[in-house]
């Protein structure tokens, strides 16, 4: 009798043990609490991806705050603790276009080879790439260029000084092509400029709209053939 209450006992006590092994377990593999700059890196993403969005369906003007605290399930006022008005909501997504836009395309051209062709067909795989991977954000810069032309506002300026420093990297490459012979003479810098601009933010509107027609990756290379071929020299030569 009192080995039977003994191994019963010892068989409860093996249990217990199982039991809280398993509770200790279920507690190491838990999720782990995100801390307070990880909360407020998800909403400010949650915030731009929203605005993002509605910017591009709604235009700028046309798209409130409490939409914007709708469409990311957040408040309106959580919002606002991120961003004092609207306007920082886009100038936030300004940064992160001009980032992509221009900072990464720089150290592009920067580490090609050293003719200009190279420079210009680095920039060009730069905005191509751009406008596959982060295609509403070109798409949103492209708009707002739109929307706000001839505002007068402080949109309008941000988003202009963007759009110039893209024009001017590549006049610049055109001019020094020029200087090197590489490129036609026939057509003026300014124009010549103007045409790689047109094209590559046509390239960027034709594909977003018809991207069910078209495959990105073969649009930009027929963008970048043809801005090359009106471009370059040997092209037109003989």
């Amino acid at each position: 009798m009192v080995t039977k209450l003994r191994h019963a006992n010892e068989h409860k006590a093996v249990g217990r043990l199982g039991h809280s092994k398993t509770i200790q377990a279920s507690k190491q593999v838990g999720p782990k609490p995100i801390t307070k700059r990880e909360q407020r890196e998800l909403s400010i993403n949650a915030i731009l991806t929203s605005a993002l969005k509605l910017f591009i369906r709604k235009g700028y003007r046309s798209t409130t705050v409490e939409q914007i605290a709708t469409a990311c399930s957040l408040t309106k006022g959580a919002v606002y603790f991120y961003f004092p008005n609207k306007a920082a909501v886009l100038f936030a997504l300004f940064d992160e276009i001009e980032d992509l836009m221009i900072n990464k395309m720089a150290a592009r051209v920067a580490q090609s080879g050293h003719s200009m062709e190279d420079k210009l067909v680095a920039l060009i795989h730069s905005q191509s790439q751009m406008g596959l991977e982060n295609a509403e954000r070109m798409l949103l810069f492209i708009l707002m260029l739109l929307e706000f032309n001839g505002a007068g506002d402080d949109v309008e300026s941000r988003v202009k000084a963007i759009y110039k420093r893209y024009y001017r990297a590549i006049e610049k490459i055109i001019r020094q092509g020029k200087i090197r012979g590489e490129f036609r003479s026939d057509v003026d810098v300014k124009s010549m400029s103007g045409i790689i601009m047109a094209i590559n933010n046509g390239t960027m509107m034709e594909w977003y709209c018809r991207s069910d027609e078209h495959s990105g990756r073969e649009l930009a290379r027929a963008g970048r053939v043809i801005a090359l071929s009106g471009v370059l020299k040997k092209a037109h030569s003989g």
